[in-house]
């Protein structure tokens, strides 16, 4: 067994494991300081994902008819800790959300939507469209911290099949739902229209005390983020469209 200390959105985890799927999977955020009083907390957090968590992630894949393939052991370890992690984050003030999250100008945009709608597609269209001032946050699994008032999206090692992310934490200005139209239409939304979509992309924790603390931090992300809806087709032009409208 082997240990590795990384920094997330401003926490340390000590993480004890197998295979080097998680030393690649996590490059970007080894600290070489792997020492006690390392995190803004003062607390390194022990993670450790046993024989019987990655097994548990290879009977899951398979249970879903392994639409997105059976993970072998390492990449079912890599997988085990990113849950063990997403389980404690809202302890921490924290929370893991499914979209993709890019930063324009140091402000970050997080779009959500179930998989398949082309939430990649378009933050690739911001870089393509913003260049230099456009940044990938996280293609995947950003997470959400919440601190004093503030929210920011923040970098993770899990950045989904294109890889891409950044290791920064940026203030979160707009959240919005994608979903797929013929033309490229964004709008503000109230609560009560995409609360249910957003709600299906956040990570919610299997014990009653962090489930519970997940919904106090989505409900004071959204007492702070504008939420909008945007309609958008496969044309880079969306980029421009939904940062207009968010502005």
């Amino acid at each position: 067994m082997r240990r590795i200390v990384v920094e997330i959105s401003g926490l340390r985890f000590g993480i004890t494991y197998r295979y080097d799927r998680v030393t690649e999977t996590c490059r970007d955020y080894i600290v070489k300081d792997g020492g006690r009083d390392a995190g803004m907390n003062g607390d390194v957090y022990e993670i450790k994902a046993d024989g019987r968590d990655i097994e548990k992630e290879i009977r899951a894949a398979s249970e879903r008819g392994g639409e997105n393939g059976i993970p072998g052991k390492d990449a079912a370890e890599a997988l085990a800790v990113f849950r063990r992690i997403a389980e404690l984050l809202p302890l921490t003030g924290r929370f893991l959300m499914h979209g993709s999250a890019v930063s324009l100008d140091g402000e970050g945009y997080l779009f959500t939507a179930p998989s398949g709608t082309g939430k990649s597609t378009h933050a690739s269209f911001w870089k393509e469209q913003f260049r230099e001032r456009a940044v990938m946050v996280n293609d995947d699994k950003p997470f959400i911290r919440v601190s004093d008032g503030n929210v920011f999206v923040c970098g993770s090692p899990w950045t989904g099949k294109h890889r891409r992310g950044t290791n920064v934490q940026v203030p979160l200005k707009a959240v919005c739902i994608l979903r797929r139209g013929a033309g490229n239409r964004i709008r503000p939304s109230e609560r009560g229209e995409y609360y249910p979509e957003l709600l299906g992309q956040i990570y919610r924790p299997a014990a009653p005390e962090a489930l519970a603390s997940t919904l106090t931090l989505v409900d004071a992300m959204l007492e702070k983020v504008p939420a909008y809806v945007m309609e958008c087709n496969t044309d880079p032009s969306a980029a421009l469209t939904a940062y207009v409208g968010m502005n």
